[in-house]
């Protein structure tokens, strides 16, 4: 877990849009900001206790794409399994959500 103070903290934000960039750059062109950061929260700070800056920066800059790949993935199985056929429609129409 990390804090929602070590998130607001604009160095963290940086770091976090600096990676955003790079990976953007250098394999995934559609990724978003919201996408690394549910990357981080959701898997890999899922059971690690960030209690300081440095250890979420750090983090941040050790993040490879095939992490964020293989969360995104997984993330898109769950949501998928959840879905009705009217749901699975509207996202084949093009309706899609985050």
């Amino acid at each position: 877990m990390v804090s929602e103070k070590i998130l607001n903290d604009k160095d963290v934000q940086l770091a976090l849009t600096l990676k955003t960039n790079q990976l953007k750059r250098e394999k995934l062109h559609s990724l978003t900001y919201k996408q690394v950061l549910r990357t981080l929260t959701e898997y890999v700070w899922r059971n690690k206790n960030v209690t300081s800056m440095h250890i979420a920066v750090n983090d941040i800059m050790k993040l490879d794409v095939s992490v964020v790949v293989a969360f995104l993935s997984l993330s898109a199985i769950e949501k998928g399994s959840r879905l009705n056929l009217d749901d699975i429609n509207g996202v084949l129409r093009g309706e899609l959500d985050d």
